[in-house]
């Protein structure tokens, strides 16, 4: 970080003044900043300390030296200005609130990944069952959980934990997506709601709590699956 002035070293943190960060942006920018600058040492650019003179004289080459480093520096400064304006963007994107609709669209999309025949499931999982413990008292009749998959969580979230379950009550299998560390979503509250979203036949209740968003989804209607107070 040597070759940064003061006046960098205030923008940078103008810049970052008062962004909500996502999870990990801070160390995404600090591996980032390291990478850039732990690239850019003396060695690189073949200068060679001279012990046999008490006094260091500029001679032509070192001069031409000299201004290819000039040069370096500036084109790191941009380099890591670039960064870490790409961070901040990044990090504006994932403090914003999302919509219902996006995340009703995201789930979609990875519910037809899921429906597969191809689809792999872990089959030992009573270690993770106790994940699913926020939705006792909200999903009708007897659960039996048949397998989970780690995906990614798109715009949400780094990881999502998709469900497959099955219900005694309907005889029909439904899915759980469980999106870890994800960012809000406005209009979703502590308990499971329904979404006014219905498409080929699959309905979507959803809730987000301590971090996580959870959405459920099956095929019928949402008085099968959600008790009717919270439904309402």
């Amino acid at each position: 970080m040597d070759n940064f002035t003061e006046q960098d070293d205030q923008w940078l943190r103008d810049t970052l003044h008062g962004v909500s960060s996502p999870v990990g942006l801070r160390e995404r920018i600090r591996s980032r900043l390291q990478q850039e600058v732990s690239a850019q040492t003396p060695s690189t650019l073949g200068v060679q300390p001279d012990s046999s003179h008490d006094q260091f004289q500029l001679s032509p080459a070192a001069t031409t030296i000299e201004d290819h480093r000039h040069s370096r520096r500036k084109w790191v400064a941009v380099a890591l200005a670039v960064s870490v304006s790409a961070l901040v963007v990044g990090g504006l994107r994932w403090s914003r609130p999302a919509s219902v609709e996006q995340l009703a669209k995201q789930c979609l999309q990875q519910l037809d990944g899921v429906l597969g025949e191809d689809a792999t499931w872990h089959a030992e999982f009573n270690e993770q069952l106790s994940e699913l413990d926020l939705l006792d008292g909200q999903l009708r009749g007897s659960i039996q959980p048949i397998g989970y998959q780690d995906q990614s969580g798109g715009t949400f979230s780094q990881q999502c934990r998709v469900w497959k379950l099955f219900s005694n009550s309907t005889n029909k299998a439904f899915y759980v997506f469980d999106f870890k560390d994800a960012r809000d979503v406005h209009g979703l509250n502590s308990q499971l709601e329904a979404l006014n979203r219905v498409s080929g036949g699959w309905s979507m209740v959803a809730m987000q709590t301590s971090g996580r968003i959870v959405v459920v989804l099956f095929e019928g209607s949402v008085d099968s699956y959600l008790y009717r107070q919270q439904s309402a």
